[in-house]
């Protein structure tokens, strides 16, 4: 009975519009969370979504249907909303913004004679730590408390205030990177490159809102010229 109710035909005029996309990986690992998943279900063409991935299972590189790590399902009455949201999901696949993957702890020290148990014995050149000398500039993010570990102590002769710092071609994570300066009391330049596209400039993540430079400069036709530029 309810099967019956269902039309024979599709309505006409379409009364929405919908897409099923199927998501793209460009990495590949054991999966640690998956954040893109959350910010697709918040589309506002969001309907339906299916992972093939979870955490702690294996991911690797999209080649095929086999290898694609889910898919969802977008319909929107407006087709430019629609059009907007599956172009956000191509994006964040290709800033690999679906996952965040397990990583390895490496030791990134320079290796010496020592580390491989040859040399003369002599006792090696010792490198100052930020630590060992208040001179010395260190600030560790805020936002980021697993990077500090032990340093409890924030050392800095800078005036922030007084500070500008140039970024070059802030746009995409480079907007991260930007207001990560901003909220250290720095000003920002942006610093615009030949060819960069005004279309590249719109690039900016949705949670970075609209971004406020204290000025933005594109490069000249040499160095001499944007340093003037800058100045």
């Amino acid at each position: 009975e309810e099967f019956h109710k269902l039309p024979d035909v599709p309505p006409s005029p379409l009364k929405a519009h919908g897409l099923e996309v199927n998501l793209v990986s460009y990495s590949k690992g054991k999966v640690k969370s998956m954040p893109g998943f959350d910010v697709i279900k918040r589309l506002p063409s969001f309907v339906w979504l299916s992972p093939a991935a979870s955490v702690g299972s294996e991911v690797t590189f999209t080649v095929d249907l086999i290898t694609s790590p889910g898919c969802c399902v977008l319909m929107n009455d407006d087709p430019e909303i629609l059009d907007k949201d599956l172009n956000f999901i191509r994006y964040l696949e290709e800033i690999n913004g679906l996952f965040v993957y397990e990583t390895k702890g490496e030791s990134l020290a320079r290796p010496t004679a020592a580390t491989f148990g040859v040399g003369s014995g002599k006792k090696l050149h010792r490198r100052d730590l930020s630590l060992d000398r208040p001179g010395l500039m260190r600030i560790m993010s805020v936002d980021r408390p697993e990077l500090r570990g032990g340093l409890m102590k924030r050392f800095t002769t800078v005036d922030a205030s007084k500070e500008v710092v140039v970024v070059v071609d802030p746009y995409s994570t480079g907007c991260l990177v930007v207001q990560e300066i901003q909220s250290r009391g720095y000003k920002v330049i942006a610093l615009w490159t030949k060819g960069f596209s005004e279309e590249m400039k719109t690039h900016i993540p949705l949670h970075c809102g609209t971004m406020s430079y204290h000025a933005e400069v594109s490069e000249g036709d040499n160095p001499g010229e944007t340093q003037r530029e800058l100045y």
